[in-house]
């Protein structure tokens, strides 16, 4: 197969792929469809500019007059390479599991606060996930700063005494999230982003359970130096 006949089966099943996720019909040309599609879809968003590259080099290669379409340029092989490539990614992209598929050691919010803090230490953790009344939270170390802090206002820090739920009491709840094992590298990678877009408090983690239920067994965790180390998510 030609170099030109590939790179136009690759862009037709680009192309038909979304038009499925985002229910459009044949009249919406192709640069809309990658607009829509970024709107909806973290994979397409990451390449959406590349996409629209790849559209232009597609009208390059046929010629728009004749039917059936002639072929009037051959791209080179390092474009249908990558071509390629992030169309495979795109339709088939890495799933946080197993890429992120961990044992994820658990505490609950009763247990000591000396126990969690010796634990990050020795682990190298800035934060730990905690049951919390049957549903997973996150202590991070921030929290458990602000909770050192007002202790020490008061003159009464007691770590020895304290529990993890002490501590949770002072950390903010928007610093993690959960999801389901179906999100993709790229879904998580967009959560980490837009958290700092936004405005939002950081994201320390992303918790991950078979079905993205906070009350379910995390099999997974991913951190923003996680993704830092998946070179494929950046």
């Amino acid at each position: 197969m030609s170099n030109a006949k590939e790179f136009l089966k690759l862009y037709n099943e680009l192309t038909d792929y979304l038009r499925v996720i985002t229910r459009a019909d044949r009249s919406v040309p192709y640069t809309k469809l990658v607009d829509r599609a970024a709107e909806i879809d973290a994979p397409t968003k990451r390449v959406s500019n590349r996409l629209k590259d790849y559209g232009d080099l597609r009208n390059a290669i046929v010629h728009h007059r004749e039917y059936p379409e002639e072929i009037i340029a051959e791209p080179i092989n390092d474009a249908v390479i990558q071509f390629r490539t992030i169309v495979e990614e795109i339709r088939s992209p890495k799933k946080v599991i197993p890429t992120f598929e961990r044992t994820v050691q658990t505490f609950a919010a009763s247990e000591p606060l000396a126990k969690a803090l010796s634990f990050m230490l020795e682990s190298d953790f800035s934060q730990i996930p905690v049951v919390r009344d049957g549903t997973l939270t996150l202590l991070t170390v921030e929290g458990i700063a602000k909770w050192l802090e007002d202790q020490a206002r008061h003159d009464s820090v007691v770590i020895s005494e304290a529990t993890i739920e002490d501590a949770l009491r002072k950390d903010i709840t928007s610093t993690f999230l959960v999801m389901s094992s179906d999100h993709n590298v790229y879904d998580a990678r967009e959560a980490f982003a837009t958290s700092l877009e936004r405005g939002r408090p950081r994201l320390f983690a992303i918790l991950i359970t078979r079905s993205g239920d906070p009350r379910d067994r995390p099999i997974g965790i991913i951190t923003p130096w996680d993704l830092l180390e998946d070179r494929s998510a950046l």
